[in-house]
């Protein structure tokens, strides 16, 4: 025997049934519900990656003051105490050897766990953070997910900045500090949205 539809399942007026976690609550509010969680482990997960690309920045910045180099990524100390320059291509090949100075992008990289870790999200985002600091408008928002071919860009464009001729160490070490900063800011930003309802 069936039971009619209206029978069988009350209409509740969109509610969960009496005595379930979701009693009190129509459809809609759990699913704005969901949404906030969402949304508060996006900007969670944010704030703990910009605390990464602080950390990046302040560990770039500290192998640039101990050593900067123009037209090169790094200088390895060889086993015979000579410093080697290398590009970004040919620094794996010298990964046992102490980096001793770096440009800004190959500071970053290093930091960031070496040639390996070039392409990681925490390495491209500290390399994002330093062209929008250098580069864009503080106004602008950072646009944090760009296509390869612009990231590549980017890269050059810092490197051609670390490698004009009027430049120092002191601008680099400058910079540097001043992503830190980015960082922090950006991340009391994702923090205090967290907040919001």
């Amino acid at each position: 025997m069936t039971v009619p539809r209206d029978e069988a399942r009350p209409d509740t007026g969109g509610e969960a049934p009496s005595g379930s976690p979701h009693s009190g609550r129509s459809w809609r509010q759990r699913r704005l519900d969901r949404r906030r969680r969402v949304r508060q482990d996006l900007l969670a997960a944010q704030a703990a990656e910009l605390h990464t690309i602080r950390s990046i920045a302040g560990a770039a910045r500290e192998l640039v003051a101990a050593g900067w180099l123009q037209n090169g990524w790094y200088a390895h100390r060889t086993p015979s105490g000579l410093g080697h320059v290398t590009s970004a291509h040919a620094a794996e090949r010298f990964h046992d050897s102490p980096v001793v100075a770096a440009c800004l992008v190959g500071a970053i990289v290093h930091a960031g766990g070496g040639a390996t870790a070039a392409h990681t999200q925490p390495v491209q985002r500290a390399i994002t953070l330093t062209w929008h600091t250098l580069f864009a408008d503080p106004t602008d928002r950072v646009r944090w997910c760009s296509p390869p071919a612009e990231r590549a860009a980017r890269v050059r464009e810092l490197t051609s900045w670390n490698d004009h001729p009027g430049r120092a160490q002191h601008h680099v070490i400058d910079l540097l500090r001043t992503v830190e900063e980015a960082a922090v800011s950006h991340a009391i930003d994702t923090r205090s949205r967290l907040l919001e309802p």
